[in-house]
């Protein structure tokens, strides 16, 4: 008989020392991505397979309380990270459910219609002193909720994919999975969302915009573009050289804008002019470098070569270097000058503030 199990682990930041793992039985999924952890003081929430809502201790990986979500029971594995707002964790799982974060009890259940999730991660907007969450659904709307009872307070079609949606102040973002749908930008208020701009140049599967400076980078289609967050208009527009880039999500630290797929992308979230910082690629050493140096390396641009030795040294490059990035559907994370990147097999850090 198979045996499926799952894992959370906790690392220290500065020397990557395993601190602790949590393992607990699962069961089959067609996908094995998860959610990205959600860290609320001592509490870490996390959606596992088969509708398990779980709640650890992000000190010591101690199980605090486990809640299986009501419903029909489903081979997907929901890759949306909770939202915890007050003293309720709301959990996509097919459906929305806010659960108490002291106790696991489920506060309210979602009407499985109006609240038909995907992969999007539902996201938090206040106003006027009252919170309220926003989420998209698997028809194609966008709803707006209230964290503390459930219940819908209004709905528009916004043809929203797999990205999560994104709010600034009263900006809504949702970047659908086709360039007719596009990135739509809305205004937001408590009674409904007016539609304020539609760019359709790009589209991705699941890859979520960011907002800097008043500028939304996107990316899709192995191109990267800034707009102006006020009328849409697109700024620059940039190429890509990764292979079929999608899913993962840029992230901003200060002024620049990182982007994790076949290797490691840093760009200047600059409105002027797109400006690549560096673009690097990661070998079987987990030596991060210029994708020149390990050309140079393996003699990819030596006319000296013949056929076969060609083939021979981009047969070991391929092999050391293009199977050794980060993990496809996931992004970076940031924090004091180091970058945290998920490989196949690894959790890896880098310091970019070091010198060479």
């Amino acid at each position: 008989a198979y045996e499926f199990r799952e894992f959370v682990a906790g690392f220290d930041a500065q020397t990557g020392k395993e601190l602790w793992t949590n393992e607990s039985e699962s069961t089959y999924s067609r996908f094995p991505q998860s959610g990205s952890p959600t860290v609320i003081g001592n509490r870490l929430f996390i959606l596992g397979a088969g509708r398990q809502a779980r709640c650890l201790d992000p000190r010591t990986g101690q199980e605090l309380w486990k809640t299986p979500l009501p419903g029909e029971f489903r081979d997907e594995y929901y890759q949306a990270s909770v939202l915890v707002v007050g003293q309720i964790a709301i959990f996509n799982s097919a459906q929305l459910f806010g659960l108490d974060i002291e106790t696991g009890k489920i506060v309210w259940t979602g009407d499985p219609q109006k609240t038909k999730g995907t992969h999007a991660s539902p996201v938090l907007w206040s106003k006027d002193g009252r919170n309220y969450v926003i989420s998209l659904c698997a028809n194609g709307h966008t709803i707006c909720l209230d964290p503390q009872s459930g219940e819908v307070l209004w709905t528009i079609e916004s043809e929203g994919g797999h990205a999560s949606p994104v709010v600034v102040g009263d900006r809504l973002l949702v970047y659908g999975n086709s360039r007719k749908k596009g990135l739509h930008c809305y205004q937001l208020s408590p009674s409904g969302a007016e539609s304020l701009w539609l760019y359709q140049r790009l589209t991705d599967k699941g890859s979520s915009p960011i907002v800097a400076q008043n500028r939304v980078y996107v990316q899709g289609e192995r191109k990267l573009a800034c707009l102006d967050l006020e009328t849409g208009s697109q700024l620059w527009m940039a190429n890509l050289d990764m292979e079929n880039p999608q899913w993962g999500s840029p992230i901003a630290a200060g002024n620049v804008g990182f982007y994790a797929y076949d290797g490691l992308l840093a760009f200047s979230l600059a409105p002027e002019e797109y400006r690549q910082l560096f673009i690097a690629q990661i070998n079987q050493e987990h030596l991060l470098a210029s994708e020149q140096y390990f050309r140079d390396k393996f003699r990819l641009d030596d006319d000296s070569l013949d056929t076969e030795a060609r083939k021979t040294a981009l047969k070991n490059y391929q092999q050391e270097v293009g199977k050794s990035g980060p993990l496809k559907c996931s992004s970076p994370a940031f924090d004091n000058g180091r970058i945290y990147l998920r490989l196949a097999n690894h959790l890896i850090c880098y310091d970019l503030r070091a010198q060479p």
